[in-house]
């Protein structure tokens, strides 16, 4: 059985937090860097996803936020629309946090033996198989699977048609 006393608790918080803040001090260029980008190109094409901003066409990711703002607001239907695996990521994390916060679960024969790299393994073709099937179905016309004419690709595409026309 696992006894964690309070005061152990607040020491680990303690550690976790000075941790984080000694990364966030180490990547402070690279964290304002990425944050700058993401807000250009939220300015530039109306989205913060770095690969429709760039490419034009929705990743496996696309509607995922929507979809978990939906669900948050009971809107199974909606949430299930604009992403079906919205379920996915917060059971992952949730997953995460119990591996994290309960050493003893992670040291136990179940995970160790691979069940968080299969499970990774496992989510990661569900997503690209549910994300080749909603371009099959969805792309270009249905949200959130629609093409990023303002994308980088889109407007230099857009450009050489007018400069070759």
């Amino acid at each position: 059985m696992l006894r964690l006393s309070a005061q152990r608790i607040m020491h680990i918080t303690a550690d976790k937090a000075r941790l984080a803040a000694h990364w966030i001090r180490q990547n402070l260029v690279l964290c304002v860097s990425l944050a700058l980008f993401l807000l250009m190109a939220f300015f530039l094409t109306g989205t913060t996803c770095v690969f429709r901003s760039t490419i034009g066409i929705p990743c496996p990711g696309c509607g995922l936020s929507r979809s978990m703002l939906a669900a948050m607001q009971m809107q199974w239907r909606t949430a299930f629309r604009f992403h079906p695996l919205f379920w996915l990521p917060p059971l992952m994390l949730i997953s995460w946090l119990i591996i994290k916060l309960f050493p003893a679960v992670a040291k136990s024969r179940f995970v160790s033996k691979g069940l968080v790299k299969h499970g990774l393994f496992a989510a990661g073709i569900l997503f690209v198989v549910v994300y080749l099937f909603r371009m099959w179905t969805f792309f270009p016309d249905i949200q959130p699977m629609v093409y990023q004419t303002e994308s980088v690709i889109g407007r230099i595409w857009t450009l050489l048609r007018q400069i070759l026309s």
